[in-house]
């Protein structure tokens, strides 16, 4: 297989030396021609422009960082890939944006899929992670066995160019709610003459993930029959926060606000997962 690696950062740098280490045939591009030297000494070919990276490739991979960047990128490509060429985007993108662009990539005849990943740049180098891929039915059947290849769980969300892009910020958000709640923890254990080290060990006997599998589940299907009330749930903040004392709080000043919010509005002595509830 014939790749082109757009982007060479973290991400697209393991994604090229995975497939060089498949004995896949790697031509990578990056503004920062340093930043192609890792893929250079592993095999990969380096060009010196976008057409040139893509002119012979099968597959086209971006790893951008931002929806103009995978715009700039994408308009210097026209009229130089391969008819056969698929374009696979796993840069993080807005729903709406790549919407947009796959209609218009469409209307030129280019055939394109959006395809973010849940992979860290170790996992990347190794073809595992999670791969989420967005786009024509057909087209994602053309590019199953490459998609395979590079990780080991490839999950088809639908004909939607905007489905991946939605859930991967929706993973993001979750990763992020979670450090935050984790940092705000620390500070709590910190201002109590606990160490880091001992939150740690709690989430290794607790395991916060179970509450996706039973409060996370109400919560989608608008279930909010009391198990923990708000009211309660706001009161034990208010504790936290106390107990943080001065320390920085990443997560839970702002998360006691939607709570107040909603218990002013009489929702006190439902369920936590009230705080799902669309609108206020």
């Amino acid at each position: 297989m014939k790749h082109a690696i757009i982007g060479t950062g973290m991400i697209g740098t393991g994604i090229g030396l995975a497939a060089l280490e498949r004995e896949d045939a790697v031509t990578a591009y990056n503004r920062t021609l340093a930043r192609t030297q890792t893929l250079a000494d592993a095999g990969a070919t380096i060009a010196h422009t976008i057409p040139e990276a893509v002119a012979k490739a099968q597959f086209v991979h971006l790893a951008l960082t931002a929806d103009d960047a995978v715009d700039a990128v994408l308009a210097q490509m026209l009229g130089h890939l391969r008819e056969d060429a698929i374009v696979i985007d796993h840069s993080t993108t807005l729903p709406e944006r790549t919407r947009t662009r796959a209609a218009d990539l469409a209307a030129k005849g280019i055939r394109f899929l959006h395809a973010p990943v849940f992979m860290s740049p170790v996992a990347a180098k190794n073809a595992t992670g999670i791969i989420m891929v967005s786009g024509p039915k057909g087209l994602y059947n053309e590019a199953t066995d490459a998609l395979g290849r590079m990780t080991g769980h490839v999950w088809y969300i639908g004909e939607d160019p905007g489905a991946a892009a939605t859930l991967k910020l929706c993973g993001n958000a979750m990763i992020l709610a979670m450090m935050g709640g984790l940092a705000d923890g620390h500070s709590i254990a910190s201002e109590n003459g606990l160490k880091p080290s001992d939150v740690t060990k709690l989430f290794k006997i607790f395991n916060p993930a179970n509450t996706l599998a039973g409060r996370g589940e109400r919560m989608a299907d608008g279930d909010y029959k009391t198990q923990w009330s708000l009211k309660m749930a706001r009161k034990d903040l208010g504790l936290m926060v106390k107990a943080a004392g001065d320390r920085p709080l990443a997560v839970l000043p702002g998360l006691g606000e939607r709570m107040d919010t909603l218990i002013g509005d009489g929702q006190g002595e439902r369920d936590l997962a009230v705080i799902g509830r669309s609108g206020r």
